[in-house]
């Protein structure tokens, strides 16, 4: 997981494709979604915000440990959504920020789809970017972009005062019922 984070993150979190998928270690392995299952839920709706840390639902150490060693270091945080076809899990990986990643995962313990919860989430001169993020109890996953820009000075060295331009986006995205993950039009 973790050097899918740091490629993910590797231009500031500016990131167009909602889907990590092609990224992560996919196996097919039934145990591993045994030890998924095992995963505390979490209550929903669920926010997560780029710009505020966020506790850890208490995971059995033991748990936590077998499913690190089983994928690599996949790092739970919880079990958001389960169905006949496929659990739903929010997973963090560490980079500039700690990022939550949304992985569905078939009864094989297959990838179907991911998603990160903070795609454009980061930062540099001139360019300040907060994500938030709301998983409903519909499946639907609500993304609102707010981004800060600033004009640079002639030698790209500092940010010109009063040069703010604010722009905010709103995306909706929902889990469909065979655990793909859809933007919604």
């Amino acid at each position: 997981w973790l050097p899918f984070i740091v490629l993910l993150l590797g231009c500031h979190g500016q990131r167009s494709d909602q889907s990590v998928k092609g990224e992560l270690h996919d196996k097919s392995n039934s145990s591993f979604y045994e030890l998924l299952e095992q995963l505390p839920a979490v209550k929903i709706p669920l926010t997560f915000r780029s710009d505020r840390e966020f506790g850890s639902p208490k995971i059995n150490d033991d748990l936590r440990a077998r499913l690190m060693a089983s994928d690599e270091g996949f790092n739970p945080y919880g079990k958001v959504y389960q169905s006949d076809k496929f659990i739903a899990v929010i997973a963090i990986g560490a980079a500039d920020i700690v990022m939550p990643v949304l992985v569905t995962f078939n009864k094989e313990g297959r990838i179907i789809d991911s998603f990160n919860l903070y795609q454009t989430a980061g930062g540099d001169i001139g360019y300040y970017s907060t994500n938030i993020t709301r998983l409903t109890k519909d499946k639907e996953i609500l993304m609102t972009d707010s981004a800060v820009t600033r004009k640079l000075n002639k030698e790209g060295t500092d940010e010109v005062p009063g040069s703010d331009s604010v722009t905010i986006s709103q995306k909706k995205f929902r889990i469909n019922a065979n655990g793909g993950i859809e933007e919604m039009r």
